[in-house]
């Protein structure tokens, strides 16, 4: 690489001064550009640190040295506090990763792509003496940025500005400290095409100047959310014309993946035969006019299946396309591919799993699981849901010597702590190693003293989750439902686990109600309990960290009381509506005292709920009116994708529902219900 004059000069200066510009850097002239990304990277960082990051770093010295022998992504660390450290790597993500190690060792944390902890000092001491190889377990580590969902991303990925690039370049340097390798989004037909296309461009050589394969996610016919598709039936040319037309101008931006999606929506196909060859040529197209590579996803849905391939699923028609075409075999929420996992009218994802097997050697395969849903299931209800992260690692441990090509996480907003899921996701994708509790204990160690007992609480919140919630179904109390939930459950297709619903029990028979009081009143009232105790004993943690580090105390604190709220709101309401049916069938009025009970308990449950959500807005990275309110949106969703948090949008609509029994008012709704789903 040509080294350039201020490139040099930086390095010049970096060597030869103890400077408070740190850190001092060097490089063999393969490596010369990292020093100056790395610079460039801390700098930006720098608004969203705690205290000064470069200055804190002053001490510390890295060089990078080129070694051929080395594959991608993989680094050597060598050195000591007083001879310096050397990152030797083969590629840019090699460097970039092994920098950054070091940096975390020494105590800093990057914890959130706009948010950095830098402790009071640098602790070389803490990196040590040195001298290890690590490579990556899966070649493409990658993070896929919902923007069919209102997120903090959704701006960044599809508008334009100056601010869309800082942030979409802090988002690039934390996923090269989280030792990621690929990014995409999906593109929406909302967008301006000529503005969006410009824009793009320069993110795409952002990603390219930091050595990140970067992809968008541009459907065949899919239409479901606002998203952009490559055949439209209104148009008269021919499908495979179109297909060529529109890749033809998606290149202009120079993507390394041009992904796709099968379908006219998650729940409805499209005829089976035309979905293979519309793949067929995707993968043709890119790969011969483009050098270009896709993968289609592999959707969770069962409902649909595929009669010119002997009626399989028809999301596995995939396997008889032209081997170019990679695969996203996808599973939803906070389940596996190895545990129950009723949700999508399902019990498990057995049948995905054996999917994933058979195409390993076949084709390109990428696994893509998910670290927040977001509608209805967890972020936007309020929930904590850390079991995401036991997940993410049992599936990447026992798939670490299947083959496969990598992980692509599916990511839908990084507030209320959601941030940790992805930490772990993109941790467990370089190295699941053994033991799913290694990222916990790096990303809570601006705690100090109090991060051994952090770590271990929220171990036993996650075990617990996945017994409790998850394995047990528990969940299913705790989770919204919207319009589209309710409409879903009439014509028996869910996308969520199902549950008895309030006006389904108001028309239970007596014999019934006392069944549920036993067995489904006594589950939530265990899940309200051990849900309380977990937050009572985090607030309990003796808590000797820095002042500057409450916030992560905090933002957990808040997650976990919230979730215990939830648990306990919900039983309120079953709890009074159960009583009401039982008070209007029997007559006794001790039924009807209890049921005026339960919503009174209820009432005070939503009051309590309101502050301690409205607590949460102090940690938030973004600017509040951008994620939590009611917005203009590229999406389907005319809200920022935690606007039904601040009000408890989805409580009161139970609310209404168990007091109001009138009629249960299924078409209660935020968004307009037939655009989001494509028809």
């Amino acid at each position: 690489m040509q080294l350039t004059p201020v490139l040099a000069l930086l390095l010049a200066l970096t060597a030869c001064q103890p400077t408070t510009l740190g850190p001092r850097l060097t490089a063999d002239p393969e490596a010369a550009e990292v020093a100056s990304l790395l610079l460039a990277d801390l700098d930006l960082r720098e608004s969203g640190a705690n205290r000064p990051l470069r200055s804190a770093l002053h001490a510390l010295r890295i060089h990078f040295a080129y070694d051929d022998a080395l594959e991608k992504g993989a680094f050597s660390l060598q050195g000591s506090p007083d001879a310096g450290y050397s990152v030797a790597a083969a590629d840019l993500t090699g460097w970039q990763y092994g920098a950054y190690e070091l940096i975390e060792r020494g105590g800093v944390v990057f914890v959130h792509p706009e948010q950095t902890w830098v402790p009071p000092s640098f602790c070389l001491e803490c990196i040590g003496t040195v001298d290890e190889t690590t490579a990556p377990v899966y070649r493409i580590r990658g993070t896929h940025i919902h923007t069919m969902h209102p997120i903090e991303y959704e701006s960044t990925l599809l508008g334009t500005g100056p601010l869309a690039e800082i942030r979409f370049q802090r988002l690039v340097a934390w996923l090269l400290a989280r030792r990621q390798n690929y990014l995409e989004w999906n593109l929406l037909r909302t967008v301006d095409a000529d503005a969006w296309m410009s824009h793009a461009t320069t993110l795409v050589d952002i990603a390219h100047r930091h050595g990140m394969l970067i992809g968008i996610v541009a459907p065949t016919a899919f239409r479901q959310q606002n998203s952009w598709f490559l055949v439209n039936g209104d148009d008269p040319r021919p499908a495979l014309e179109q297909i060529r037309d529109g890749l033809d101008w998606l290149m202009q931006a120079g993507w390394d993946y041009v992904n796709v999606e099968m379908g006219a929506s998650e729940f409805f196909s499209v005829p089976d035969t035309e979905q293979v060859s519309w793949l067929n040529e995707v993968a043709r197209h890119l790969d011969e006019s483009w050098h270009a590579k896709t993968a289609t996803k592999v959707h969770a849905t069962v409902n649909q299946t595929a009669p010119g391939y002997g009626d399989i699923n028809f999301n596995y028609i995939a396997k008889f396309a032209d081997p170019r075409m990679g695969v996203m075999p996808h599973t939803v929420q906070f389940y596996d591919l190895y545990r129950p996992a009723p949700t999508y009218d399902r019990t498990d994802f057995s049948d995905l799993r054996d999917f994933l097997y058979s195409q390993i050697g076949t084709r390109e395969v990428l696994y893509y699981p998910e670290t927040a849903y977001w509608v209805t299931f967890d972020i936007d209800v309020p929930l904590f849901l850390p079991e995401y992260i036991e997940a993410r690692f049992n599936d990447l441990y026992r798939l670490r010597d299947s083959g496969m090509d990598g992980q692509i996480n599916f990511s839908s907003g990084f507030e209320w702590a959601y941030w940790l899921n992805d930490f772990a996701a993109a941790w467990f994708a370089y190295d699941p190693g053994t033991t799913w509790t290694t990222p916990l204990e790096r990303a809570l160690s601006p705690l100090g003293s109090s991060a051994p007992d952090a770590v271990a609480l929220l171990s036993d919140v996650i075990r617990w989750q996945g017994q409790h919630l998850l394995e047990q179904n528990g969940i299913r109390w705790l989770i919204a439902w919207d319009a589209a939930d309710d409409i879903g459950h009439f014509v028996d297709i869910h996308g969520q686990p199902s549950r008895i619903r309030l006006y389904e029990l108001a028309a239970s028979a007596v014999e019934e109600l006392h069944q549920f009081e036993d067995q489904e009143l006594a589950q939530m009232a265990r899940l309200r309990d051990d849900l309380e105790d977990f937050a009572d004993r985090w607030d309990g943690i003796d808590v000797k960290i820095p002042a500057d580090a409450v916030w992560l105390f905090d933002e957990i604190a808040i997650g976990l009381r919230a979730t215990a709220l939830r648990a306990a709101y919900i039983e309120a309401l079953y709890r009074g509506v159960h009583a009401h049916e039982l008070a209007e069938r029997t007559g006794n009025t001790l039924w009807r005292s209890r049921s005026d009970e339960a919503f009174e308990d209820a009432a005070t449950l939503l009051d309590q709920a309101l502050s301690v959500v409205d607590r949460q807005r102090a940690q938030y990275r973004f600017p509040f009116d951008e994620i939590a309110v009611d917005r203009a949106s590229f999406t389907s969703y005319p809200f920022g994708y935690l606007r039904t948090v601040h009000d408890l949008w989805y409580w009161r609509r139970e609310w209404r529902m168990a007091t109001d029994r009138s009629g249960f008012n299924f078409w209660d709704s935020l968004y307009d219900l037939p655009s989001s789903s494509g028809l």
